[in-house]
């Protein structure tokens, strides 16, 4: 074979280089990947950033409907929540009214108040901001209302608010799903909840989703699970290691159903 030279031929020899130093990039991306650890442990529905970012807004717009007025807290956490439909560039504006927040003097924010810091800082979002609020002070006019109605105007507002966001991860993706089961769930808590307001419903849903574990779904190239007693039930390793074992830890502390004598308990092991 004839060796590689002149200008031709230098440029398949590059392209070619390429090409090989591209396919050992991905097969090494992919070894790496398959070195991560997934952790396993779920976590309350609740505290997953996409779930905690919808509470967020739910509490500003309900807050601003039913009481009036919010606390600059309410409102930042709002302002940096995310998972809407606010460009990256609007996301960094109200990253900066969040900060001009801190340093303001208000106690208390009304809805002219929010609206006209949104319309100074982020113009496009403010129009989109002003729809669900709307929506949510027409929804509540009617007084206090089912879950099943509250399920839907949730569901509408965060829609109007563009929530999820545009994109999602595989893990996000799942969360949302939980997330609209959990809404199921909250519809049909009428009999046990009574006829609600708008707060009071909001907190009903969040103390649920604190109440409620997730976890997504194990990637199959993962070589390494990190996993609590309960999520590694039925597994199977090549190895196991177990940590932070401690007479505080095995054998668990006894938790007896309170409503069972404890003689049946007993004879039951």
């Amino acid at each position: 074979r004839a060796p590689l030279g002149g200008a031709d031929q230098r440029r398949e020899r590059g392209q070619l280089e390429k090409r090989v130093d591209a396919v050992a990039a991905q097969k090494l991306d992919r070894v790496v990947a398959r070195a991560q650890p997934q952790h396993g442990v779920g976590r309350a529905l609740g505290e997953w950033p996409v779930v905690l970012a919808a509470f967020r807004w739910l509490s500003l717009i309900a807050g601003l409907c039913d009481q009036g007025s919010v606390r600059p807290q309410q409102f930042g956490q709002a302002l940096l929540a995310g998972f809407c439909s606010a460009s990256a560039a609007e996301q960094s504006a109200m990253a900066v009214l969040d900060a001009r927040l801190r340093d303001s003097q208000n106690i208390a924010w009304n809805t002219d108040q929010v609206c006209a810091q949104m319309d100074r800082h982020v113009p496009d979002f403010s129009y989109v901001f002003r729809q669900p609020i709307a929506h949510w002070r027409q929804a509540a006019s009617g007084g206090r209302q089912s879950t099943e109605h509250w399920t839907q105007v949730i569901r509408e507002t965060l829609a109007l608010l563009g929530f999820p966001g545009s994109t999602l991860s595989s893990t996000n993706y799942q969360v949302c799903a939980a997330f609209d089961a959990l809404l199921h769930t909250f519809s049909l808590m009428t009999l046990y909840a009574g006829r609600l307001s708008g707060m009071p419903a909001v907190a009903l849903l969040q103390r649920m989703a604190r109440e409620s574990m997730f976890q997504p779904q194990r990637d199959q190239d993962v070589r390494l699970d990190v996993l609590g007693f309960l999520e590694a039930e039925h597994g199977q390793w090549d190895a196991v290691w177990v940590l932070g074992l401690t007479d505080d830890v095995i054998p668990a502390s006894p938790d007896p159903n309170p409503f069972l004598p404890v003689a049946a308990l007993a004879r039951a092991g």
